[in-house]
């Protein structure tokens, strides 16, 4: 009868794990796609904070612009809030 479910080396015993060429290759790939993907994570993240920055001062010139107009509009300038 087979022994189908397991493998042996020449020597007999069972082979198990990884070779060191294949952890190798493994880590080299790894490596790269890192190297690619690092750049393009920073980049976003640079314009995601962009954005949101260009979205505060958007709202805070809104803001004075209210807060500009409501003293004119109330019919006394001269009042700050």
């Amino acid at each position: 009868m087979k022994n189908t479910a397991k493998q042996f080396s020449k020597h007999g015993n069972e082979t198990r794990g990884f070779t060191l060429i294949e952890a190798l290759v493994v880590l080299a790939v790894t490596a790269i796609l890192m190297a690619i993907a690092i750049p393009q994570f920073q980049r976003i993240t640079q314009a995601l904070r962009i954005s949101g920055d260009m979205r505060d001062i958007t709202g805070t010139v809104g803001q004075a612009k209210m807060h500009a107009a409501l003293p004119a509009a109330a019919g006394k300038p001269w009042e700050t809030h």
